[in-house]
């Protein structure tokens, strides 16, 4: 199992730990088709217009409900510290607490997660 992974943003350092393979495996299937049909449309071509309909297929095919899960999932192994002193898990409760009025903290820290989990494919995409 790979080493967790330490981040400081906005003066909040994050620990990620990555997903075991069971989890890891639905979180990357659910990642994918969430934003698979703006990859596709990304990679149909580098023009502007083409990249702001790969944005726009991205924001249409991204729910709540794919944001709450993922922070679930990885809050589970996302341990954080304002101090150095306190790692609490990225609870519910926590979250809500820590990204109150910070909610750029929030998709800085999901995307931070999901490069520690899925390094390898983010990667190959940047590659392509």
């Amino acid at each position: 199992m790979r080493e967790p992974e330490k981040k400081t943003i906005d003066g909040v350092t994050f620990e990620v730990t990555p997903l075991g393979y069971a989890v890891g495996r639905k979180a990357f299937v659910r990642l994918t088709k969430a934003v698979g049909p703006a990859l596709a449309e990304a990679a149909q071509g580098s023009e502007e217009g083409s990249m702001s309909a790969a944005l726009e297929r991205l924001v249409s095919s991204v729910e709540d409900s794919d944001l709450e899960w993922f922070a679930d999932v990885l809050g589970k192994t996302t341990r954080f510290s304002t101090d150095g002193s306190k790692w609490p898990f990225l609870s519910e409760a926590n979250r809500e607490t820590l990204f109150s009025g910070r909610i750029f903290l929030f998709f800085q820290w999901l995307a931070f997660a999901l490069e520690v989990n899925f390094s390898d494919f983010l990667s190959f995409l940047r590659s392509v």
